[in-house]
């Protein structure tokens, strides 16, 4: 019995505090509102009749009903919303500078477009070495392994019986080359001498090009571009190729570095000597290019 009295007695108030809350809510919207009533006369002297709209204040815009908005709409021309001003992306202006305030965006229809606007580009975003990096690599199909190689008639051939005393070490060391092909007695070439194997020690005075020799020797003709050049550097992992016309003459030398730094331009020497010494390369600082002292 106590406990029903006690749900009654839970349930009248909740009534109650659900009416007090009504009730005083209603009591608030009334303070305010008579307190903007008050306050409203008391503020009539600060104000203006003509005040004048500031770039701060909003404009007050009269309210439009759909209905309006629809009738607005359907009253306009097809063919002014169809020509919105809209971006230029094809058309070229010829008073107009690539990037200027004022320029439209000009989208290339041709390789030649495209060089254009690489050349009016701002040094500030493309420098003059990164330009010609990117027009290099747009002429890889345009550039054939003739205009690159070293012609034949500056090729420095070596006998396979001869023997490499200093006189033919000099001879070599001063054409320049990295790599000199080896002929036999037919002067056939049968495989080429690189410069790094004879810097190394195991070469004696007595020793003859035969000895030395690197027989792989791979060849490119003349009018192959220099991608499909460099496509025969990376399938056969050779360091030169020999150019040969069509009809299998030898027409010059190719060396992987010359196509190298005519792709990239001269390389910065940065004076790094220690490729061969792993802690050395991974203390090294990138920054300044020098590598830091080894304990």
């Amino acid at each position: 019995m106590s406990e029903v009295k006690n749900s009654d007695f839970v349930a009248k108030m909740g009534d109650l505090w659900h009416k007090f809350r009504k009730q005083a809510k209603k009591t608030k919207r009334s303070a305010l509102r008579n307190f903007t009533r008050w306050v409203d006369p008391k503020l009539q002297p600060y104000r203006t009749e003509n005040k004048k709209l500031t770039a701060l204040e909003p404009l007050e815009t009269p309210e439009i009903r759909d209905s309006d908005r629809d009738t607005a709409f359907s009253k306009k021309p097809l063919a002014d919303s169809e020509n919105a001003e809209k971006p230029n992306l094809t058309s070229k202006s010829p008073n107009s500078s690539f990037g200027g305030a004022n320029s439209s965006l000009e989208i290339p229809h041709s390789r030649e477009d495209f060089l254009e606007i690489l050349h009016n580009i701002p040094l500030s975003v493309f420098s003059s070495s990164q330009r010609k990096q990117l027009e290099t690599i747009l002429n890889l199909d345009f550039v054939h392994a003739e205009e690159l190689m070293l012609p034949e008639s500056r090729i420095v051939y070596v006998d396979q019986n001869e023997v490499l005393g200093p006189l033919t070490l000099d001879r070599l060391f001063r054409s320049g080359m990295k790599h000199f092909p080896v002929t036999d007695t037919k002067n056939q070439i049968i495989g080429c001498i690189h410069t790094a194997r004879l810097n190394s020690l195991d070469i004696k005075q007595s020793s003859t090009a035969r000895d030395i020799l690197d027989p792989n020797v791979y060849y490119v003709r003349e009018d192959y571009n220099l991608e499909q050049v460099l496509e025969v550097f990376l399938r056969t992992e050779s360091y030169f190729l020999l150019v040969v016309n069509k009809y299998g003459k030898i027409t010059g030398i190719l060396n992987f570095t010359d196509l190298t730094r005519y792709l990239f331009g001269k390389l910065k020497n940065d004076g790094f000597l220690y490729d061969d010494d792993r802690l050395a390369v991974a203390k090294r600082h990138l920054e300044t290019g020098k590598a830091e002292h080894r304990g």
